[in-house]
């Protein structure tokens, strides 16, 4: 993170420094690789390392990088990359911080705006336009946009396309670049998006809308990962019919088996494989069998309780449906 925003997180959270850490670098190799992890130019974050090495010898670092962990528990580098490869050019041991992932409970999004901040440097020289163009794309790609504002371009575009653009203005603070750069590459981006009456979701925008919409579910769960335990309660993701055998019920007896049971919720959505070719009532077909097929577990006489505790479902189609609850 930038030196400023460390100063004012240990302004703002009392205990923010004592979640700073030394580490050994050589940790990050991997990451450090790959361009992808990174939300600036990979090309132009290399070239700073030799200034970033000589300001850390000189002063040393003053300020940490911030990391989050994968599902392994394996510390993954949110932002300062450039100090990283340095010290790792140094064989010096790397200042991190972790207070974000262990209290805040930031979600996706907010963990790519962060990224996206503390690289918008002043004056504006690290994070280049066409960095920046990257970035609101990825936005747009991802389904940020619709998070954001809570309903879907078609819905009202205008105010849409207002409140995008002045969340950007927001978050790169420091740039040049005026409301009608946003304007322009906010809407090519949504023109180029797929306009197919069913939404797909990949793995991880599946959890993005769990954590995000959690409030809507009559239970409490505050995880981030699949089969994580809070509150009593886990969830789980059925997106095909051989889930249900093959994953589910294992998974449930084992969470509802133990000495203090966990309440298993299970999350369901179409695969791109399952909803090919399927019309609106046939989508609405195939989740009547979920329905059915969890109904018929619960009811076998040898379970004491339900093994299943609720069955919901992430919207997918555009036109009759709110993008933005879950289906009963």
């Amino acid at each position: 993170m930038k030196l400023e925003t460390y100063k004012k997180y240990c302004e703002e959270f009392d205990d923010f420094s004592q979640f700073n850490k030394e580490v050994d670098p050589s940790i990050f190799i991997k990451q450090l690789e790959n361009s992808k992890n990174q939300v600036r130019a990979f090309d132009l974050m290399m070239a700073n390392v030799p200034v970033m090495r000589t300001s850390i010898t000189k002063n040393g670092q003053q300020a940490p990088v911030t990391i989050s962990y994968d599902a392994y528990d394996d510390p993954v580098i949110e932002d300062g990359f450039t100090r990283a490869k340095a010290c790792l050019d140094e064989n010096r041991l790397l200042l991190v911080n972790d207070y974000a992932y262990q209290k805040l409970g930031w979600t996706d999004d907010e963990w790519f705006d962060f990224r996206c901040q503390e690289n918008d440097h002043l004056p504006q020289v690290a994070n280049s336009n066409a960095d920046i163009k990257r970035q609101v794309m990825e936005r747009v790609q991802s389904g940020y946009f619709n998070r954001l504002v809570g309903f879907t371009y078609d819905t009202n575009p205008e105010k849409w396309m207002d409140d995008a653009c002045k969340k950007m203005l927001e978050t790169y603070s420091n740039s040049s670049l005026k409301k009608d750069s946003y304007f322009r590459w906010i809407g090519k981006g949504q023109l180029q998006k797929p306009s197919g009456k069913v939404k797909p979701y990949d793995e991880k925008e599946a959890m993005q809308f769990v954590t995000s919409h959690s409030n809507q579910l009559p239970f409490k769960w505050t995880g981030t990962k699949v089969g994580q335990v809070t509150h009593g309660n886990t969830v789980y993701f059925a997106t095909d019919r051989t889930n249900v055998t093959k994953s589910i019920l294992g998974y449930a007896f084992e969470k509802t088996g133990r000495d203090k049971p966990v309440n298993v919720h299970v999350m369901v959505y179409l695969s791109q494989k399952s909803a090919a070719g399927k019309n609106p009532a046939a989508i609405k077909k195939e989740r009547q069998w979920y329905r059915d097929e969890f109904a018929k577990l619960n009811s076998h006489s040898l379970l004491k309780g339900r093994l299943i505790a609720t069955v919901h479902f992430l919207p997918q189609l555009r036109t009759q449906e709110n993008m933005y609850q879950f289906i009963k």
